[in-house]
């Protein structure tokens, strides 16, 4: 089975816009990064590491 080929200004676009997939993927990988570290500061200055839990009634 042939299937007719893909044409149109979408089409024609596709090769320039799979170029941007690289800049994607780091940006992704950077927002995650960044998240990661905001919520490791926001974990120290809030000394939730010294919160002290009390296993009573489990």
């Amino acid at each position: 089975m042939m299937l007719p080929k893909p044409c149109g200004p979408p089409y024609r676009r596709l090769p320039q816009e799979s170029d941007n997939f690289g800049i994607l993927g780091f940006a992704i990988v950077g927002v995650f990064i960044v998240s990661w570290g905001a919520s490791y500061l926001i974990y120290r200055r809030n000394r939730y590491d010294e919160i002290e839990v009390n296993a009573e009634g489990a």
